[in-house]
């Protein structure tokens, strides 16, 4: 029998495949075959097979080979046939090690990297999620990630991400075997995960318009043909949501499967490269970060002409009882001095006025399942509360030639009151491609994180319940926790309040980044339940230590009656809860009443209503025994019940500071916080609102009087208890500007003083007397080494008598948080490089 030998020579390079397999096929005698691997040092390898002298047909094939099929080779002596191969194979490309190139492939029939990772060292692609509208041409309220193409060369250029198929050749120039395939496919990194075509979406190209390839609306697995991918074919693809709800991994594969059916059989995949993708995070924005631009609302505040439909009823929780409150008809006053401290500040903060109420409504799409649905704002009418509309921050993530890519994103909250119009159809389109302004607005993103239908829209779905606090550190036992770009913290119930609860879309989203380990407080206590009505963080650059420049402001009852005890003897007849006026005339001040909304039983209508009461009293009023305007907010009661002062004073003294003290606990085991890092700031608050239900004999503030007192028993949040509002403006909640800060004026003890201070730059009104509670806040803040200016404003009819103040009636965009200049390396730069997460 003839002496067949086949030699193959592999061609030189470097490539991930070794073997072979030589078929030899003659009709009527058995096939002949045998495997052949190469090795760097021996590409050159041979069989000799022993076959019968005949019609022979050769086939070589192996994963990554240009195959060979030889026919009708005529065999009737010994020959040796010498074939040089050809490696043809195809990888999949990404930016792994986040510089901004597409990097080499990965390992072979591996998942590259074998886990996504941060810090200096850390590999994954980060894919933006592109949440802004670039050139606006995105449906009307939809985001550029919430339609299937592509939109511009600006989303392009920014916020989409690329991956490349390559086709690699060594040896010999062969073309590609018209039967071989490819199929890219998109996999959950969890189980935990939805399917991952829910959180990213792959396009079928890297130009204007290029369409989903892979994504909700399409499919998780596509072909795609050799041809079509030539040398090299770059594709984009976005992440549609953050990590949160149904996505906790934040984190996606994707597989480029090579089909070779000579090697596999028809449809079966040959060898595959994968690559671990990650979604950009998102990061919430604190009081450390520099103000560019301030947003408020313009607010009806009376009930409007009927004959002036253009012109819609105010909040209908207020417009019953508004003009008894002596409110002016909108808050224009309110903005100007917003305006003008705004400008005033350094760096100049611009101010951007949203129009709610004449904004058209427009839809919030969201994902549900793999289908776009929305939900519809509720009834146009005044809605001015821009700080529970939305979160201020910010997404990065690495861009071209290792610049990064930075991206405002305010989250939207769990909230479908009118400002949502605002947001969608006109914050989402800013700047204006006509007459952009100048400054122009930066383009920015919105992001709303239910991942299924809309959560119940209650109260602590709102942005003012939460905060942010600037960078700080835990110490325990010696080992110090970093959180270089702060804590995160928000009110939530654990028991009886469902709407003091974050729904779990929202608390799933902010965990999910794991970067600002989120602290939960108790807001039960208040009637709004936010805590921004408790607390805030105030810049400290002079500190050395970069966790430690800020300072807590926290609202105090006990700081409040301490000056009033300090002040009776010398000032007890200071008027609080009054709007003082200088009579230049006279040379005398001339005082206003201020009024809340009260609940009040009715006898002869049998309800209760809603009702104006002028709140003012004296010092000496508010530390004696006397009845206090208004009344007991206990709604199970059919009757009018009254409360005292001493009443009330016991009761913030002993219950109101008790809780706040424990939520002050709370902050000192999340973070390293001690007594010299807070500004306890005098606020007094009374009852506004009554829990029905049992309470227990721990919930009582006073275990030795008996029963609950009416309410004033029983700690504030507790069921039998109240809960509270402000009585005194609220200054914790203030907006943090850039070097002042801008503060709702308290109307605490008015002392008259009549030229005490000369400054041309004040009111009459300031430099003939001083509030009391607003000189305390500054005295305390200078001490501190604070060097903010305040500049206090009157709210009191514009947000305070509806249950809040400046900071609920603001937002802001913040630049990010510069953690290379703060911690002195560039690898705080960007939060890839900084956590280890």
């Amino acid at each position: 029998m003839p002496q067949y030998t086949v030699q193959l020579t592999a061609p030189a390079g470097n490539y991930p495949f070794s073997l072979v397999t030589v078929s030899l096929f003659c009709a009527g005698q058995p096939q002949q075959n045998c495997d052949l691997r190469f090795q760097p040092n021996a590409l050159v390898q041979q069989h000799v097979f022993n076959i019968a002298n005949g019609i022979w047909r050769l086939r070589v094939s192996g994963r990554g080979f240009v195959p060979i099929d030889q026919q009708n080779i005529n065999v009737n002596a010994n020959a040796v046939n010498a074939q040089n191969l050809t490696v043809l194979y195809y990888t999949l490309h990404t930016d792994r090690d986040r510089d901004g190139n597409l990097d080499g492939p990965g390992q072979l029939n591996q998942k590259t990297p074998n886990a996504i990772s941060f810090g200096t060292q850390g590999r994954g692609a980060i894919i933006p999620v592109n949440c802004n509208r670039q050139g606006n041409n995105a449906g009307i309220g939809y985001t550029d990630n919430q339609d299937q193409n592509i939109n511009g060369n600006i989303d392009l250029a920014h916020d989409v991400a690329q991956i490349e198929i390559r086709r690699n050749i060594v040896g010999p120039p062969a073309g590609v075997p018209g039967n071989w395939g490819l199929r890219l496919k998109l996999d959950k990194a969890t189980d935990d995960d939805d399917d991952a075509v829910r959180h990213f979406r792959i396009f079928d190209g890297v130009a204007h318009n290029s369409a989903e390839l892979i994504g909700p609306q399409t499919v998780q697995e596509v072909a795609v043909t050799t041809n079509s991918v030539g040398n090299a074919r770059t594709l984009g693809i976005e992440a549609i949501r953050f990590a949160g709800h149904n996505f906790p991994s934040g984190q996606a594969v994707l597989t480029l499967f090579t089909i070779q059916p000579e090697v596999t059989g028809a449809g079966n995949p040959t060898y595959f490269y994968s690559e671990r993708l990650a979604v950009a995070r998102w990061i919430g924005s604190h009081h450390r970060q520099a103000v560019s631009w301030l947003y408020v609302a313009d607010a009806p505040n009376v009930t409007p002409d009927p004959a002036n439909p253009d012109n819609p009823d105010p909040d209908p929780n207020i417009a019953n009882f508004w003009t008894n409150l002596g409110a002016n008809a909108t808050n224009n006053a309110f903005r100007t001095a917003l305006g003008n401290a705004a400008a005033a500040d350094n760096p100049v903060i611009q101010v951007n006025t949203a129009d709610p109420v004449h904004t058209a409504a427009t839809r919030n799409y969201f994902l549900q399942g793999n289908n776009w649905v929305n939900y519809a704002p509720e009834d146009r009418y005044d809605d001015r509360w821009l700080r529970d509309t939305m979160i201020s921050g910010f997404s990065k993530w690495p861009g071209a030639a290792g610049a990064a890519e930075l991206q405002n994103v305010f989250m939207k909250t769990h909230r479908c009151r009118p400002l949502q119009n605002w947001v969608y159809r006109t914050l989402l389109d800013l700047p204006a491609l006509v007459n952009p302004g100048n400054p122009p607005h930066p383009k920015v993103g919105v992001y709303y994180p239910a991942a299924s239908d809309p959560d119940d829209p209650v109260s602590a779905n709102s942005g003012g319940n939460f905060g942010v606090t600037p960078p700080v550190q835990k110490t325990v036992n010696g080992a110090t926790t970093n959180y270089l770009y702060g804590r995160i913290y928000y009110g939530h119930s654990t028991a009886h309040q469902n709407s003091h609860q974050v729904d779990p879309s929202s608390r799933e989203f902010l965990s999910a980044q794991n970067i600002q380990a989120p602290i939960h407080l108790d807001t039960d206590w208040l009637v709004v339940g936010h805590v921004d009505e408790m607390m805030t963080f105030v810049p400290d650059e002079g500190q050395a230590d970069q966790f430690k420049k800020w300072k807590l402001l926290v609202a105090s009852p006990k700081a409040a009656y301490d000056i009033l005890t300090a002040n009776n003897q010398a000032h007890g007849n200071a008027r609080m809860l009054q709007r003082p006026a200088w009579n230049v005339v006279g040379n005398t001040f001339n005082y206003t009443n201020l009024n809340l909304a009260n609940s009040q039983w009715n006898a002869i209508a049998g309800q209760r209503e809603e009702v104006g009461v002028a709140v003012n009293a004296t010092i000496a009023d508010f530390l004696g025994n006397g009845q206090a305007p208004l009344h007991n907010p206990r709604r199970d009661k059919q009757q009018v019940i009254r409360y005292t002062y001493q009443d009330l004073r016991n009761w913030n003294l002993n219950g109101v500071e008790t809780v706040i003290e424990r939520n002050i606990t709370k902050l000192k085991n999340a973070f390293d916080l001690s007594e010299q890092d807070i500004i306890r700031v005098p606020v007094i608050f009374y009852p506004d609102g009554f829990l029905r239900g049992n309470f227990t004999f721990g919930d009582k503030i006073s275990p030795w009087t008996p029963g609950r007192n009416e309410g004033f028993n029983v700690f504030p949040g507790k069921q039998g208890g109240f809960q509270c509002g402000a009585l005194t403006a609220d200054m914790p909640n203030m907006f943090v500007g850039n070097d002042r800060l801008i503060i709702p004026k308290p109307f605490g003890p008015w002392v008259e003083a009549p030229g005490h201070d000369n400054d041309p730059n004040k009111t009459n009104e300031d430099n003939n007397g001083y509030d009391l509670f607003e000189r305390d806040l500054v005295t305390k803040l200078q001490q501190a080494g604070i060097n903010l200016r305040c500049i206090f404003i009157d709210d009191w009819y514009d947000y305070h008598v509806v249950s809040g103040e400046i900071h609920c009636g603001t937002n802001e965009l913040r630049a990010q948080f510069n953690g290379q200049a703060a911690f002195g390396n560039a690898r705080y730069a960007n939060w890839w490089t900084a956590v280890n997460a």
